[in-house]
C-alpha cells in the first residue's frame, strides 16, 4: 500500500510542476502581449505630444520592468528589502481597483 502512496505523490509532483510551468508560459506569454500594446499605446501619446503630467503617469515599459526578483515575494527576505516593483505596480488606473471583483478577493484577509 505504501508503494501505491509513494506512486500517488510522485504524480502529484509531477502534476505540479507541469502546472507552475504551464503558469510560468502563460504569464511570460501575456506580459509580452500586454507590453506590447502598451509600448504602441505610449509610442502613440508620444507623437501626439502628450503632456509631461501625462508622461509622468504612463512611463516608458522596459524589459527590465518586466522581470522581478522572487525574494521581493518573500515576507522575511531583510536582504532584499531595497528591492522595488516596477513603477507601474504603484499608479491609479482609474476605475481599475474599483470595478475589479477579483482585486478584492485578492486583498480578502479570508483569502
Amino acid at each position: 500500500l505504501q508503494h501505491l502512496a509513494d506512486m500517488e505523490l510522485e504524480l502529484h509532483i509531477g502534476q505540479a510542476n507541469d502546472a507552475l510551468h504551464d503558469l510560468w508560459l502563460a504569464l511570460v506569454d501575456k506580459a509580452m502581449i500586454f507590453s506590447k500594446i502598451y509600448r504602441r499605446c505610449w509610442e502613440a501619446m508620444i507623437a501626439l505630444h502628450v503632456d509631461v503630467e501625462s508622461l509622468s503617469h504612463y512611463q516608458e515599459l522596459k524589459q527590465s520592468h518586466l522581470t522581478i526578483n522572487s525574494a521581493v515575494f518573500q515576507q522575511n527576505a531583510h536582504a532584499h528589502h531595497g528591492n522595488q516593483f516596477p513603477w507601474f505596480w504603484s499608479i491609479n488606473i482609474p476605475k481599475d481597483t474599483e470595478s475589479k471583483n477579483w482585486m478584492s478577493e485578492c486583498m480578502s484577509p479570508s483569502h
